[in-house]
């Protein structure tokens, strides 16, 4: 029966009323095994069950492509398969565009489902400001399992974290990477359910002329002579992330 009106009331409310943006908010706390890392405010999500209307692809490698399958799924039966391809540039790079957040601590998070031939993932976004942008960046060699980030000079460096993944195509690797978009320094990276701290740790900037929004970029590289087949799933972005410093 509705609220305050008498018990034979022939009014029935269907169910309770949630906006999409409740939706939005239970749907990326209950879908994530690193609940006590869901700190800030969800902004946006992508599944790829409807469609890759906010996504544009780049493709560089001999054989390189980046389509929709339900080969591999984390969430809704769908995912996004990346195939470096081979040669000299033997990568691919999906990129999600997003509307200007508040500028405070960020986080992209994915869920990536690597295959047995694999070599590099690089997770990163990249928030642009008017006349430059601010890259935080991480590129994980899963051969060799070293974490590096990108910093101002621009290089990349080795965080100290060493982490090789099970090599195999039914496994989700959840990657976070939070970046404060104030100060332009990096906060800290989670790799599935273990958080390191990247405090203090300067974020590349870029001269770019480009009117303020954010891109949230997944990257894979092959080895140059056998393909590296990924999957993409979960990709979750934040805004007002705690520090941790």
């Amino acid at each position: 029966m509705p609220r305050g009106l008498p018990d034979d009331s022939n009014i029935v409310k269907e169910g309770p009323t949630w906006t999409l943006t409740d939706h939005g908010e239970l749907a990326a706390r209950l879908g994530s095994i690193v609940t006590f890392d869901r700190l800030g405010t969800v902004i946006d999500l992508e599944t790829f069950a409807k469609g890759l209307s906010r996504w544009q692809f780049a493709l560089w490698g001999a054989g390189s492509a980046i389509h929709l399958s339900n080969h591999r799924s984390l969430v809704d039966g769908v995912s996004l398969k990346m195939i470096s391809g081979t040669g000299v540039d033997p990568g691919c790079q999906a990129t999600w565009f997003l509307a200007y957040p508040q500028l405070s601590r960020l986080g992209y998070e994915a869920s990536y489902c690597l295959w047995e031939t694999k070599y590099r993932v690089i997770h990163s976004f990249n928030v642009f400001k008017g006349d430059y942008y601010v890259n935080f960046s991480i590129r994980w060699t899963l051969t060799t399992g070293v974490i590096e980030y990108r910093d101002a000079t621009p290089a990349w460096v080795d965080t100290g974290v060493n982490i090789i993944p099970e090599a195999t195509s039914y496994l989700f690797n959840r990657v976070k990477l939070v970046g404060n978009a104030l100060n332009e320094e990096y906060e800290r990276m989670l790799i599935n359910d273990t958080g390191y701290s990247l405090h203090g740790l300067v974020a590349e900037r870029v001269v770019a002329a480009n009117r303020p929004h954010v891109q949230a970029c997944s990257t894979i590289w092959g080895a140059g002579v056998t393909d590296m087949h990924a999957y993409l799933d979960s990709c979750i972005f934040t805004e007002s992330e705690p520090g941790i410093g």
